[in-house]
């Protein structure tokens, strides 16, 4: 899990250099380590890397969140799960993320450099269908580069 985080925490910089802080916490005795980034720019959409590897509640999990009230993308620790948070890290900082805000949720669309859209639905219940949910905010983010 160690060198996973390592991997992407060095990807996240690579990709966001000076434009957003980027710390990196462990608790439980290594057990769970996070990666926050925060960006300089407040139109951007923040992201948060967590690894686990609590073997007591089941498989090691990675996981992506994004967004404001956010989205959590929930990964394994294989070779096509590391891409895919690779792919939602790029999308995050190049700006690519539209989040829906609705009274007790959210729903993040990260656009990949091939056009793929994902859609996660973040925290709160979602009742009623996707057409008659009242949207609150609509948040369209920026590149951390983009001041605003």
């Amino acid at each position: 899990m160690q060198r996973v985080l390592d991997s992407l925490e060095d990807h996240v910089r690579g990709l966001a250099g000076s434009w957003a802080s980027v710390e990196r916490s462990d608790c439980y005795e290594g057990a769970i380590s996070m990666v926050e980034v925060q960006p300089g720019n407040p139109g951007s959409g923040a992201l948060l890397i967590v690894g686990e590897s609590l073997l007591e509640v089941g498989e090691p999990w990675l996981e992506v969140e994004v967004g404001g009230l956010g989205a959590t993308w929930l990964l394994g620790y294989g070779d096509a799960d590391i891409q895919r948070a690779r792919q939602i890290i790029e999308a995050v900082i190049n700006g690519r993320v539209t989040e829906r805000i609705y009274r007790s949720r959210s729903e993040v669309v990260v656009t990949l450099s091939t056009g793929e859209e994902l859609t996660e639905t973040g925290v709160g219940t979602g009742r009623g269908p996707k057409g008659l949910r009242q949207t609150v905010a609509w948040e369209s983010y920026q590149p951390p580069a983009i001041r605003s």
